[in-house]
């Protein structure tokens, strides 16, 4: 995250990066999954760089960022192959199953949408990843992703594509 944001901060570099990730029709989608932005005012005394969350929070962070990271080292050591499955909730299924469909409807032939027609479509992919690491950080690689999880991601999602 800190790279992507010194790159944002630097719109030169930004575009010459954005370039080599390949933000074209029929690209990988990288740069998407990063969820980047271009700040065109930039104000240094707003910096992210000077963000700080509290210190409570910066420690129940780090530890739980040193959890994830040792199960991945156990998991990379014990050869573990499969990746867990996360499911939806019920709830969580049909807000999905409404969000994909209002993205292909977006995408219907005389859309003012249509020439990002493959954006869009993969719209709520790029959000029930998002779900997916929300859930994982917070509760760990068991149980459902609520409904509460996959809105927040959409918000999220959708605040990027506006």
């Amino acid at each position: 995250q800190r790279l992507c944001m010194l790159l944002i901060e630097q719109p030169e570099l930004f575009e010459e990066t954005k370039r080599l990730l390949g933000p074209r029709k029929g690209g990988q989608g990288l740069i998407n999954r990063f969820f980047l932005a271009l700040i065109k005012d930039f104000r240094p005394e707003s910096s992210p760089q000077h963000v700080r969350l509290s210190a409570d929070t910066a420690r129940a962070y780090a530890t739980r960022i040193s959890e994830l990271l040792e199960m991945l080292v156990k998991q990379v050591d014990h050869g573990a192959v499969q990746r867990p499955t996360l499911r939806l909730s019920h709830q969580a299924s049909r807000h999905f199953d409404e969000l994909a469909a209002n993205a292909r409807r977006c995408c219907s032939a005389g859309s003012p949408w249509a020439f990002a027609s493959e954006y869009i479509l993969r719209h709520a992919e790029r959000v029930l990843g998002l779900a997916g690491a929300f859930h994982v950080f917070e509760r760990g690689a068991e149980g459902e992703i609520s409904l509460e999880t996959l809105t927040r991601a959409e918000r999220l999602g959708d605040w990027y594509v506006e």
